[in-house]
């Protein structure tokens, strides 16, 4: 069920938003808005995997095979 909030539709479809949407903001302000914070929270996700591996490695002492080629 579409929640309206009792207000009358503002746009008839996807389209007519995305086009209203670039209409008043324009498309790098309406389009990408977020991106930057996007991008920052998938490298910091990558970094606190590269963290624990590493942590791991010093508190045990071991190395993770870097061989990626599958044979060995």
């Amino acid at each position: 069920m579409l929640m309206t909030s009792g207000q009358p539709f503002k746009y008839k479809g996807s389209i007519d938003c995305i086009t209203h949407a670039i209409r008043n903001e324009g498309v790098t302000s309406s389009l990408l808005k977020g991106t930057g914070a996007n991008i920052g929270r998938g490298i910091e996700g990558a970094g606190v995997l590269v963290g624990f591996d590493k942590l791991v490695q010093l508190y045990t002492g071991t190395k993770f095979d870097t061989n990626t080629s599958g044979s060995g």
